[in-house]
């Protein structure tokens, strides 16, 4: 029966543990047990048994293997296993508790023991359990100490356990390995899994021993020590001479059983020395506070010095506390040299002397420096004026929070310097605890120093609002809080709080301080508003504040902001004292208004005056350089930066980054960003983002503002600002959802740039809404919108915005006007429109602007007035390469290619660098000219000397410069020879090329190409069909429209308008619906009739219909351009000019027709069809008749 139940299987049964074998009644074969995997470390998995034991030293019990076995093989792959470990674990607790009981009597056996299952669970759970009951016996015994002394300061001490942890477990592995080499060493075959087993048991002995360690008799402690490290001592000696074999190991036992009782002395003087040190360290804290000795701190004139009263201690006590504090034996100081130690300990922080904080090194403070009496009020404070003066604010909340804990009383005084380093910091949190701290005291705001301070700590900390409640809140005011208050706000860019608090503080006769006037100064340098400062300069000369230095520096960043860089130079002029800051002032004045040789000519002199440079004035001048993109003179600064030991770090490497990238040298910028890894703020990854969108790397810019996002840094509105300026279409939408998760919606500066993002993809509706969302537009949101609404081509809009601009009084400026004036070249905008705008820019003299005047040229040159367009052009003084551009392209599409190639040669005269917008508009006069040779000069120019690579319009218009001659095979190697697929623009340029020449093939060909890149474009469609019906070919012609019909495409209606008196009147071919129709037609025949007695003949091949003749003919007369043509010889008086829009390319009959017609009408008449412009005048057309 009891065979039957030893063998039920007991997995099934929860937390059961598999039982084992006792010793007793193993199985007979002893051989077997030398081949279990657990004589190995790790266990070889997999492995069969064998001789050897297959282990780490392969110990083997006695025993003849049986023959055939074989050597088992470790697996590596086991190390990293959590089976591999499994078998040391699983032993049946009656097991484990009988090697416990063996291993607390000194005898041997214990290997024969544990031969069979040797674990590591046992020693695990004893050392495991050392350490805690070692690191809970420390601690509940100081914790009982410290109650003695009546203190409640008592926390767990983290140290007894680490300390615990570090000598168990390092002594439990280390030591069983070293001696397991080195029996392996001197001929005996060990197993390190057997040596780690008997030396974890062997520790149980000390879990008793600890509890024992705890009696208040120190002899019997000794007694306990020495015969429990005795105990163990034997133990480990008689088991491991079982393992010599007969060789002569008796040094390293006895060095083993050396080490077990060095162990066990260890444990007793450690622990107790731990206990002693903390029992005296809190008794004397306990008679600090309730003894009536003298305080910590005794002040004298000029600082304080710590000293200590030993009177109502013995040398002895003064000896053992001196040197436990320092780490060192009590018993190596003598009694009488203790009093004099603690009396001439330095204090944390040494007396001022001359305006320098001398502070000791860290380890020179101690816990008893943070321990006043609680009666002492001004000793603490003294240590908190003298903390917060030398600038060290940890030391001052950590002052503030002992003196809170040990019950000294805080006055008005405390609460006011505390609050002051709490806005330092800055700690909003921290500083509304220390408001709930000053009403709970008592210290409400009927205390002017209070208040103020927390005026000041909720400014700094950036909760305006609440600072300004403290301050309402206030009965008494003085000017320092007013000056608080206004600082605030300046800030917070509260300008116009600014100027109204500085009013009302006037109005209630508050005197105003010079701080007052520079915080004021800075509100109105940021508004821009002149004459306020100007007002508040009569105020500071008033009070006799003017002379004060830091109040002239104001004044001249005022003057300097309002563009009134001359009052600047007057005030720097009249100072009798000036430090750094006013020649850097002044120099950032200079650049500000784009005085930059001034600035650098004054930068010299402060070298001469000052001597010394700082920072910012490198700074400053770097900044210079990237405006005149001086390259050279950068690196100069560079060199000069590092000779004066100055860091790259702060504005310095900001203005090195953003010198270097507008010089192009982005590789050098990026080298100086890297180098500053520890100082990199918004202002840094700003720069730098920068630099990469102007050089054009916008995939780089990208990533670095990732990365400035895992840097945890926070973009700022310059951050978003620049991002918004990279042309990538995805960006608008990301960074506008960073932008509203950050709240910077609202800032001015980032509504306008996410406008003109919006803007500048075309997304008109977005554009719009963000524009209604700013709520304070300035003049550079309007310019925005206005500029959308002129990519849009809508004039209409870009005029209604305008006038709601000036009602609502904000003054445009340049780029305001430019934008407006860009909005009349659109087609369908009328000329007199665009020449209101000149004469506004004339008006508030933005006529001479570059933008303006470049606006101003393509405007006239668009609306077909080429001699405008040249007077303006000619007025410029300084001509930028938009300017040259312009005129290039306006004389080519009104087909002056003479003068769009002279115009050419004196821009490369200039020294202007042309770009490939250059070349594009003189091979485009080339192409409307018929000048092949010409064209290709210039194309390969372009590529040789100038280096520009040819885009996709650059080659169509090489295209069309062939296929207009007639050079069908040339225009076909050179799509060939294209570096990329050719595109629709260049496809379409062939097919037009092809109506006019009549090749079929080749048209067939480009319409092919066409269909398959743009199978919905009309004009493809048209072309082709036209192509067919000019060859005779109406069977085909037919399909072609029959397969528009299929694919349900629509073709674009010929149109024309014209203007007269400030409306626009549109006409479409037979078109009956304008209100003087008959009028028109009857007009229309007259001038036929007129043209045929001068020998017109109407040219009906361009009637691609098959139809009689005279249905041709009629339809010929019904083209829309003539109905307008018609309309403006009936509306406008003899002589008047005429100017008439098509949105198609203009058939050849219409264009003989315009030609007689300027004839006998004597009239001239411009005419912008889908290719260019024609000039009718006298008989003649602009075009030559090639176009």
């Amino acid at each position: 029966m009891d065979e039957g139940y030893a063998n039920l299987p007991t997995s099934h049964l929860l937390g059961s543990v598999p039982a084992a074998t006792p010793e007793e009644r193993k199985p007979a074969p002893v051989a077997e047990v030398g081949t279990s995997r657990l004589q190995q470390f790790p266990p070889a998995l997999g492995a069969t048994g064998g001789a050897g034991g297959g282990g780490v030293g392969g110990y083997q019990p006695p025993g003849t293997p049986a023959d055939g076995d074989v050597e088992t093989q470790t697996n590596w792959k086991g190390y990293f296993n959590v089976a591999s470990y499994a078998p040391y674990f699983n032993v049946d607790t009656d097991v484990v508790v009988d090697r416990l009981i063996s291993s607390v009597y000194p005898m041997d056996g214990f290997f024969r023991k544990i031969d069979a299952n040797p674990d590591m669970y046992g020693p695990l759970w004893i050392t495991t359990t050392l350490i805690f009951m070692l690191a809970a016996f420390g601690n509940f015994a100081t914790y009982l100490m410290q109650r003695k002394t009546d203190l409640n300061i008592w926390s767990f001490d983290v140290g007894y356990f680490n300390w615990a942890a570090s000598v168990m477990y390092g002594y439990a592995a280390v030591v069983p390995a070293i001696f397991f080499f080195l029996f392996q060493y001197f001929g005996s075959r060990p197993s390190l899994v057997r040596f780690w087993c008997m030396w974890g048991y062997s520790l149980f002995i000390f879990i008793p021993a600890s509890v024992l360690l705890l009696i208040p008799v120190e002899f019997l402690r000794w007694v306990i020590i020495i015969l429990v490290g005795g105990a163990s001592s034997w133990f480990i000696s008689l088991n491991l001479k079982e393992c010599t074999e007969g060789a002569d190991m008796m040094v390293l036992i006895a060095s083993a059983a050396v080490l077990q009782f060095a162990l066990a002395l260890f444990i007793k003087v450690s622990l107790m020395f731990c206990l002693l040190q903390h029992s005296v360290l809190c008794i004397f804290q306990a008679n600090l506070i309730s003894a009536d000795i003298s305080p910590l701190h005794a002040h004298t004139g000029h600082g304080h010095t710590s000293t200590l009263s030993v009177g109502s201690m013995t040398p002895r006590t003064a000896a053992t506390l001196s040197g436990l504090l320092r780490g060192k034996k009590a018993v190596n100081l003598a009694p009488d040299q203790a009093p004099k130690l603690l009396a001439t300990r330095a204090s944390p922080a040494r007396p001022l002397e001359d305006g320098v904080c001398l502070r000791d090194p860290p380890g020179a403070r101690h816990p008893l420096d943070e321990i006043p009496r609680r009666d002492d009020a001004v000793g603490a404070n003294r240590v908190l004026f003298d903390y917060a003066r030398c600038g060290m604010v940890p030391e001052v909340l950590d002052q503030f929070s002992v003196a809170r804990r040990g019950g000294v009383l805080v006055d008005s005084a405390t609460l006011s310097c505390v609050l002051k380093v709490c806005g330092s910091v800055p700690d909003r949190v921290l500083g509304e605890q220390l408001h709930c701290l000053c009403v709970k005291c008592g210290h409400d705001l009927g205390e002017v120093s209070v208040g103020t301070s927390l005026v000041d700590m909720y400014m700094k900390c950036g909760s305006v609002c609440e600072g300004i409640e403290v301050f309402e809140g206030m009965p008494k005011k003085n000017v320092v809080t007013w000056t608080s208050l206004l600082i605030g706000c300046a800030q917070a860019r509260m300008h116009s709080e600014v100027m109204a608090l500085f009013f009302r503080m006037r109005a209630e006769g508050i005197w105003p301080n010079p701080s007052t006037f520079a915080s004021v100064l800075s509100a109105v340098a940021s508004q821009g508003a002149l004459d306020l400062g100007q007002h508040v300069h009569a105020q500071s000369v008033k009070f006799g504040c003017c002379s004060t230095v830091f109040v002239c520096n104001s004044l001249m960043n005022m003057y300097a902001k309002c563009g009134v860089v001359e009052d600047a130079k007057a005030v720097f002029n009249w100072m009798e004292t000036r430090d750094m800051v006013s020649w850097n002032t002044l120099m950032a004045g200079l650049q500000l208004n784009e005085c930059e040789l001034e600035a650098l000519q004054l930068f010299h002199e402060s070298r001469v005056s000052m001597g010394k440079m700082t920072q910012s004035t490198f700074a400053t001048v770097i900044k210079l350089c990237a405006n005149l993109k001086q390259l050279a003179l950068a690196r100069q600064l560079h060199s000069c930066v590092l000779k004066h030991g100055f860091q790259l770090t702060g504005n310095v490497m900001t203005a090195l980054t953003d010198a270097y990238s507008k010089c192009g040298e982005l590789a050098d910028a990026l080298n100086i960003f890297s180098m500053t890894t520890g100082s990199r703020n918004v202002v840094s990854w700003t720069a730098i983002i920068s630099g990469c969108i102007q050089n054009g790397d916008i995939p780089l810019a990208v990533v670095l503002f990732s990365r400035m996002r895992e840097d945890n840094v926070m973009p700022n509105e310059f951050t978003y600002s620049a991002m918004l300026k990279a042309s990538l279409p995805i960006l608008p939408p990301q960074i506008h959802a960073q932008v509203i998760k950050t709240n910077y919606q609202h800032i001015p500066s980032v509504g306008t740039a996410l406008l003109a993002s919006y803007s500048k993809f075309g997304s008109t509706e977005d554009a719009l809404s963000i524009f209604k969302m700013i709520e304070q537009k300035d003049v550079v949101a309007w310019s925005a919108m206005l500029s959308r609404h002129a990519q849009a081509g809508d004039c209409e809009g870009a005029t209604d915005l305008f006038n709601k601009m000036a009602i609502q009084g904000i003054k445009p400026n340049e780029f305001t006007i430019s934008s407006a004036i860009d909005a009349c070249a659109c087609p369908s905008a009328g000329v007199d429109q665009g020449r209101q705008f000149h004469a506004i820019s004339i008006k508030y003299r933005y006529h001479d602007a570059i933008c303006v005047s470049s606006a101003l040229v393509s405007m006239y040159s668009r609306k077909g007035n080429i001699d405008s367009a040249q007077i303006v052009f000619e007025r410029q003084t300084d001509r930028d390469l938009v300017s040259w551009n312009s005129m290039i392209s306006g004389y080519a599409q009104h087909g002056y290619s003479m003068k769009a190639i002279e115009t050419f040669r004196q821009m490369e005269a200039s020294g202007i660098q042309m770009d490939g917008v250059t070349f594009l508009a003189v091979i485009m006069g080339c192409t409307h000219n018929g000048l092949v040779v010409e064209g290709q000069q210039y194309f390969d120019s372009m590529v040789r000397d100038h280096k520009i690579k040819p885009t996709m319009e650059h080659y169509a218009c090489m295209v069309d410069l062939y296929s207009r001659a007639g050079k069908l095979d040339q225009t076909m190697s050179l799509i060939g020879d294209m570096p990329f697929p050719a595109g629709a623009m260049v496809w379409r340029t062939l097919l037009g090329a092809c109506r006019v020449h009549k090749n079929v093939e080749l048209g067939k060909l480009a319409a092919d190409k066409l269909l398959s890149l743009e199978p919905h474009d009309s004009s493809t469609y048209v072309l082709l069909s036209n192509i067919y019906a000019a060859a005779g070919k109406w069977k085909e012609r037919d399909e072609v429209r029959k397969l528009m019909d299929s694919r349900k495409v629509k073709k674009e209606a010929g149109c024309s308008w014209i203007q007269i008196k400030n409306k626009v009147h549109s006409f479409i071919a037979f078109d009956k619906s304008h209100p003087m129709s008959d009028q028109i037609y009857k007009k229309l025949k007259v001038i036929i009739t007129r043209l045929k007695q001068d020998g017109y003949s109407p040219n009906t091949s361009f009637v691609l219909h098959d139809i009689a003749e005279d249905q041709k003919e009629a339809m010929l007369v019904a083209h829309s351009e003539r109905l307008a043509l018609a309309f403006g010889l009936i509306a406008t008086p003899p002589g008047t000019p005429l100017q008439i829009v098509k949105n198609l390319r203009v058939c050849g009959d219409c264009h003989m027709v315009m030609k007689m017609v300027s004839m006998i009408e004597d009239r001239e008449i411009i005419m912008r069809d889908g290719s260019r412009f024609h000039h009718f005048n006298g008989g003649a057309c602009s075009c030559g008749d090639f176009w």
